[in-house]
């Protein structure tokens, strides 16, 4: 008996070291080897209480709560600054493109009736840039300072910046690679060849003037639109949605970690609540991500569509897939952990003799979803709205 004592009191002092020397994990595998020695020995459960609510107000999972105020942060009002100014670029580079360098062949094909083309494609850089704003600047504010170097990352993020950073660096480069060839060399002949004019296309100088100076000066816009934005929003949600996985793998660590200590049904109920609210935080913000997306193809399918061309759709496909790829990852990912922790708490509460009908009525995995829509209703509602116009207008 006196050698477990010796043993137990050993690892107390290896567990009170590495709790004051911030190693937390290492802590509590040491708290719960005790529990196994000493079962109910109070220090060590006093401990592992002490370490799970540090430990819960250290989580990278803590979502911060939107605030009633319309505070703008020095980040935020950076982001709008550099919105105008991208604005402001993107107009200047249409006007030149539209009216300074007038071409009869540009106008026609990129104009709609007597809407001038360069007015519609003004006010999609104008949309793209507010929801440039809006989710980097808002919904995924730290993220997006994170993953572009502006503020300290957590170990544990290091690795899905890399990724994110590396993949988009390649889609960017191979993009910008193909908007150059296509403005320089391929669109000008397109355009000449919808046009069938041989006196413009046997003319050099006329053929310049025509069909190459219009895609050369609008050059700048689809740079800052498709570049700019589209790879600044990618690289965040992208980065955000690998983020997210990590948290959820943490969470689930934590979460089994914390059951198995768990002795009555309150104490395993509280673990799952903490589970669940976190899931339905970390889910409910990409619900605006993709009421901003479904918004902005709303605009391309009724009036933007007839200003861009075939590189252009296909470049704005590619960016609007991979939004919906994340989103749907990380949707399946957060149903699946949900549900695996959900059946681990039902099997404890029984295991304990708990009743577990309020428990399964409360927290069943699909009221996880029915609550994320409830709180997000009016945002859903518009969902729903713009999502039957959409249908409405590709079946007309």
């Amino acid at each position: 008996m006196g050698k477990n004592w010796a043993i137990i009191d050993e690892l107390k002092s290896q567990a009170n070291l590495a709790e004051r020397e911030g190693d937390l994990e290492l802590a509590e595998q040491l708290w719960n080897r005790i529990l196994a020695v000493s079962p109910g020995d109070l220090d060590a459960i006093a401990a592992i209480e002490r370490i799970d609510k540090v430990a819960i107000e250290q989580s990278p999972l803590q979502i911060d709560e939107p605030s009633n105020k319309f505070d703008i942060s020095p980040f935020q009002k950076k982001i709008i600054w550099i919105a105008l100014i991208l604005l402001g670029l993107s107009v200047a580079s249409l006007i030149f493109s539209y009216e300074i360098f007038y071409s009869q062949p540009w106008h026609d094909e990129y104009s709609l009736d007597h809407l001038s083309g360069w007015i519609i494609e003004s006010l999609r850089s104008f949309i793209l840039l507010v929801g440039l704003c809006f989710i980097i600047g808002v919904s995924f504010e730290k993220e997006t300072q994170e993953v572009f170097g502006i503020c300290e990352l957590k170990k544990e993020y290091v690795l899905p910046a890399k990724i994110a950073r590396y993949i988009l660096l390649f889609i960017a480069s191979i993009s910008t690679i193909r908007i150059l060839h296509y403005h320089i060399n391929i669109a000008p002949q397109e355009l000449a060849n919808i046009t069938n004019n041989p006196t413009d296309i046997l003319d050099n100088n006329k053929f310049f003037i025509k069909y190459q100076l219009p895609y050369i000066t609008s050059l700048p816009y689809s740079l800052v639109n498709f570049i700019i934005v589209g790879g600044s929003i990618n690289l965040t949600v992208f980065y955000s949605a690998l983020k997210d996985i990590v948290n959820f793998n943490s969470l689930k660590k934590s979460f089994n970690g914390s059951i198995k200590q768990s002795t009555n049904c309150s104490e395993i109920e509280s673990h799952f609540q903490y589970l669940s609210k976190s899931f339905k935080a970390i889910i409910s913000r990409y619900i605006n991500l993709v009421i901003t997306l479904i918004l902005i193809l709303l605009f391309e399918l009724l009036i933007g569509k007839h200003t861009l061309s075939s590189v252009a759709l296909k470049l704005t496909n590619l960016a609007y897939n991979l939004y919906m790829i994340e989103i749907c990852i990380l949707l399946i990912l957060s149903y699946y952990y949900h549900k695996i922790a959900y059946k681990q708490s039902e099997k404890l509460l029984k295991s304990i003799k708990c009743d577990v009908s309020q428990f399964k009525k409360e927290y069943n995995t699909l009221n996880l979803l029915w609550n994320i829509i409830i709180d997000n209703l009016p945002v859903c509602i518009s969902i729903f709205l713009i999502i039957a116009i959409l249908s409405i207008t590709i079946l007309s």
